[in-house]
């Protein structure tokens, strides 16, 4: 899990003053990268802190599986779309490396994409880029940020490639 996410209740807490006393703060810890199980037992306990029973939470997380993989497969399958339409095309693009709420958020990286379009270009988030997630520890040793060996892995799949460059 994420140390700034870990640590958000403490400037809250902070923020509310004497209101924090009052306040429930709920802190899971659930650590994506551990196993489905794990993932789950986690979910279980903060629904059972919630009130919520564990055929709910369970159901809950089955379907946000679902939807997960949905997303998964798509934003893949979008990426070998926009890839095969480049090279039909012979256009290149810059590919946006970093993390998803920095390179795909206009507010956070002042309209990037709009001035790679502008400058001829097409701006290509790295999350289109065919890397198994995670990619293997062979790639990127010691890295346990899943984000984070994307990244490291993304330069790699771009290496000796003209028709993407990384930004």
């Amino acid at each position: 899990p994420s140390p700034a996410g870990r640590a958000i209740s403490f400037p809250a807490r902070a923020t509310m003053g004497e209101r924090s006393a009052e306040t429930r703060f709920l802190q899971p810890i659930v650590d994506f990268q551990k196993s489905r199980h794990h993932v789950h037992d986690a979910l279980l306990g903060l629904g059972r802190e919630l009130g919520a029973s564990k055929t709910a939470v369970s159901r809950a997380f089955r379907a946000a599986e679902e939807a997960q993989q949905l997303f998964t497969h798509q934003l893949r399958a979008r990426g070998d779309e926009v890839i095969r339409s480049l090279r039909e095309s012979g256009r290149r693009a810059l590919v946006l490396v970093g993390r998803t709420y920095n390179t795909c958020d206009g507010g956070v990286n002042l309209n990037l994409p709009r001035k790679i379009k502008d400058l001829g270009w097409v701006a290509f988030p790295m999350d289109f880029l065919p890397i198994p997630s995670p990619p293997g520890e062979e790639t990127v040793p010691n890295m346990s940020w899943r984000t984070g060996q994307r990244i490291m892995a993304a330069p790699e799949f771009l290496c000796g490639r003209n028709d993407f460059l990384p930004i």
